[in-house]
């Protein structure tokens, strides 16, 4: 996973996973409605919805790559 930002780059590792349509938090709903114009439904199983459990983040700006690099390993 990583931002849209092609200036300020944060890049997230992990494992990923669905969660079950009842775990999908209203929240997270309306905010994906309210940026894409489109409403997720949780009993798809389409649905563009993952649980992200990072491992490694990796942070620099790219303007100074050699002073803004940051790494964390997350247990």
């Amino acid at each position: 996973m990583h931002t849209e930002s092609a200036t300020e780059v944060a890049i997230v590792e992990g494992s990923v996973e669905r969660p079950a349509p009842a775990a999908v938090p209203a929240v997270v709903v309306d905010s994906y409605e309210t940026k894409y114009g489109w409403r997720l439904q949780p009993n798809d199983s389409g649905m563009p919805y993952f649980v992200l459990r990072p491992r490694r983040i990796l942070a620099w700006r790219s303007a100074d790559i050699r002073g803004t690099s940051r790494r964390w390993l997350v247990d």
